[in-house]
């Protein structure tokens, strides 16, 4: 710990403090420097730049403001011409006829909807007689005071102009309208919302403590100011009736500096003064305010240099006081480490590295050799069938995790038949069996049988894996470059067919079958060539060698006249305890047999075959074949020397047997047992479970509890677990605010698996389907509350 020591004590003091000021003043440098640029800079220059920015933002708000009054006008002044207000009017009958009087409330309406700076339009006309109507009534004038001040409007020079409201609150736009000979006999007048009108002034100055107003051409308030003091306000109006400057000045008040600004509208003839006053203050307060940002950030940023600086330097040393701890699990203090190894920080570490490369090392050899366990485990279940659920890619994928990489390789498969019965064998090998049972002599000549196929393996130019599966029968599944030559490694595989019977048969002394499928260009063809290899075998009787490439095959498939077919569905009737149609596909399967019903023992030889298969398939269901017949029914089978004896024989003594004794209680068992895990399921589907633990609770087989199962509630046990589990997620996640990897829990799934099932089986995230049940919650009470 020499090198630790030396970072210790006072000879760390010296340096650290030396190291530490150097840190510190080469942090300063730029922040200091950046201020005071940045300062002086903001200081000197950024005052005119506000004030032009303010002058430009003033000239184009009051281009919008002149816009909008100028449409205002322009939209009033076309409605005048419209033909609804011609000299026809003069005859209008307003008691009787309606349809007219309707059609001009409708038009007042929509031009006092027009624009929200209008309040209300009237129409008066003089003749026939003094009326006024707005667009929600009309009425005649009867009070002389009100008919000589609408009849002033008539008499003005000018047809169209803007004058104030009679309280002279308003500002109204009057259209005098004329007939063709040019008499005027009536007007439209529009008056303006003094609040719209006021607020659309008050954009002028976007100040807090401005001021801003409108007058007329006689210096009268159109806008008069809301904000400000009223003797400050009065001054101003009067400085800028009496003015001879620009339009803008600076003018002093109370101790404060205000950039005044005023300017002309002009206005049917009219001029309208508007007047904005802000304080200085205002104007420059982003400076002010940018000023003072600038000294706070360059504080800070000081403040965190120093800080950051220091603590940079305190744990310059940590990442090796990480290491070694992470290592030892001995904490190293600043001054050196409570107890003092022997080596320093960095062998420790070497030795430590060594020692988990070792334990790498080991791991690997460990994988290494469960991986061939793990790959024959997999290549069982393949050639089973039990993995259709997973797709092409997937399996290439998992053969390469697996050690195997088959990318580019097509796949064949050869499946060896050992016979149950015994032939003459070597003498050697009868003491063996003398002393063994029957499990234990059936799993030694399997494994014979494998170690030959094993030397011949190695011979060939391909790789291939051997299978077991536990019924007298071994496979090779080959897995053969996509370039090979098709006919030259047909042959290899012919010739390496005939040498594993031949020299199969002289090991265990028993008659060997071996049939090499077709060639498949996919790993999800592998089970179909594990099934076609196995029906070849089962239909074959009398060949050492079948090839499913060869033609002829076919031709002596046809000679042996098995029907497989039929057996499974004899099978499945007798599953289902429906007797009739067993009897029934039993006497079609003899007829197939023996056509002529005189072939005693071909059709002997072949309901010695359904007979097993009829045990094989009590014996899958969980029964016990031999409690069940409590006798030897091959031994009586055999005795039998009629067509229709063995025939009346089978469906009394196997078929009828089965139903009564076994399949009617076991058809009650397993919907019992579906009933009860269906209930399970619904409501313990938090829990962890599987349905291997569920089927040996029920003490029945796992595959005819799944089998059951779906046909009875129409899915699998996994996709109906799946179903309820999202069932209760989705409810949670519409109801509650719950997090999501709270309610995977609940619903039993770890959070990140949860939300790949979720967009799996509903197409989108739990998250998104929050988002949306709410946004559809919402949605349906705005149309509530709307109705």
């Amino acid at each position: 710990m020499r090198c630790m020591r030396l970072l210790g004590g006072g000879q760390r003091g010296r340096f650290f403090r030396k190291s530490l000021v150097l840190v510190l003043f080469i942090a300063c440098i730029p922040g200091i420097v950046t201020g005071s640029v940045l300062y002086g800079w903001l200081t000197g220059s950024l005052d005119g730049m506000l004030r032009q920015t303010d002058q430009r933002q003033m000239e184009h708000r009051t281009a919008f403001v002149q816009q909008q009054l100028d449409d205002l006008e322009l939209s009033f002044s076309q409605w005048a011409f419209d033909p609804m207000f011609d000299s026809r009017l003069k005859q209008l009958n307003f008691v009787y006829d309606y349809k007219k009087v309707h059609e001009l409330y409708r038009t007042l309406l929509i031009i006092q909807n027009s624009n929200t700076l209008i309040q209300r339009i009237e129409l008066y006309l003089e003749q026939p007689k003094p009326l006024i109507m707005t667009s929600e009534r009309y009425e005649f004038v009867t009070e002389s005071v009100r008919a000589e001040r609408y009849q002033s409007l008539l008499e003005r020079p000018h047809t169209t102009f803007w004058t104030h409201t009679p309280d002279g609150k308003s500002m109204m736009a009057v259209i005098q309208l004329s007939g063709e000979n040019g008499v005027t006999f009536g007007a439209l007048t529009m008056t303006l919302d003094s609040v719209q009108l006021t607020n659309l002034i008050q954009t002028l100055t976007p100040y807090p403590n401005g001021s801003t107003f409108l007058l007329d051409s006689a210096g009268q308030w159109i806008v008069s100011p809301s904000t400000g003091d009223r003797e400050f306000n009065a001054l101003l109006r009067k400085k800028v009736l009496i003015s001879s400057h620009d339009a803008s000045f600076l003018m002093d008040y109370k101790g404060e500096s205000y950039s005044i600004r005023y300017g002309n509208f002009r206005r049917l003839g009219a001029e309208w003064t508007y007047v904005s006053a802000a304080p200085l203050t205002a104007i420059a307060a982003p400076m002010l305010a940018a000023s003072k940002m600038i000294v706070i950030v360059n504080a800070a940023g000081l403040l965190l240099a120093l800080f950051m600086s220091w603590v940079g330097s305190l744990h310059l040393y940590k990442p090796v006081r990480r290491l070694v701890h992470m290592f030892t699990g001995e904490r190293v203090l600043h001054g050196g480490s409570a107890r003092t190894p022997v080596q320093d920080e960095f062998g420790l570490m070497e030795q430590h590295w060594l020692g988990l490369q070792h334990e790498r090392e080991s791991l690997g050899q460990r994988l290494e050799q469960q991986l061939p366990i793990v790959r024959r485990s997999f290549l069982l279940q393949l050639a089973q069938g039990h993995l259709s659920g997973m797709t092409e890619q997937e399996l290439r994928e998992r053969f390469f995790r697996l050690g195997w990489p088959v990318q580019e390789h097509t796949f064949v498969v050869l499946l060896a038949q050992i016979s149950p019965y015994p032939a003459q064998f070597p003498q050697a090998w009868s003491a063996l069996y003398a002393n063994t049972d029957t499990a234990d002599n059936e799993e030694l000549l399997v494994l014979n049988v494998s170690d030959v196929l094993d030397n011949l393996l190695q011979e060939l130019p391909c790789r291939g894996e051997i299978i077991h599966f536990h019924d007298l029968s071994v496979g090779l599944l080959l897995a053969m470059p996509a370039h090979a030559s098709t006919n030259d490694s047909r042959a290899i595989l012919l010739d390496v067919g005939r040498r594993w019977v031949d020299q199969g048969r002289l090991r265990i002394g028993r008659r060997m079958t071996v049939a090499v499928s077709e060639v498949a260009d996919g790993a999800l063809k592998i089970a179909q060539l594990f099934r076609q290899t196995r029906h070849a075998l089962r239909r074959s009787y009398h060949h050492d060698l079948i090839d499913l490439c060869n033609p002829k095959h076919d031709e002596i498939l046809v000679q042996v006249q098995y029907p497989l077919d039929l057996e499974e569905e004899v099978l499945a009737s007798i599953r289902d305890a429906d007797y009739e149609a067993a009897a029934e596909l039993l006497s079609r399967f003899c007829r197939e047999v023996s056509p002529a019903g005189d072939d005693c023992k071909r059709l002997k030889q072949a309901l010695l075959q359904l007979l097993a298969a009829v045990q094989h398939g009590m014996a899958r269901l969980g029964g016990d074949p031999f409690m069940l017949f409590e006798a030897d029914v091959f031994e009586e089978l055999l005795h039998l020397d009629s067509s229709e004896n063995m025939q009346l024989w089978f469906r009394h003594r196997i078929i009828q047997v089965c139903i009564d004794n076994y399949t009617g209680r076991e058809e009650e068992r397993l919907k019992l047992a579906v009933h009860e895990i269906k209930k399970h399921a619904d409501q313990a589907y938090a829990a962890a479970m599987s349905l291997e633990e569920l089927a040996d609770l029920h003490g029945i087989h796992s595959y005819t509890l799944s089998r059951a199962f779906k046909q009875m509630i129409g899915h699998n046990f996994v996709d109906y677990l799946t179903e309820i589990r999202l069932k209760h997620a989705k409810q949670l996640i519409a109801e509650t605010d719950s997090k999501m990897n709270e309610i995977a829990e609940q619903v039993g799934y770890q959070a990140s698996y949860f939300n790949r099932i979720f967009k799996k089986n509903e197409g989108i995230t739990p998250s998104r389907y929050r988002d949306l049940v709410r946004l559809d919650r919402q949605n349906k009470q705005g149309n509530g509350a709307g109705c």
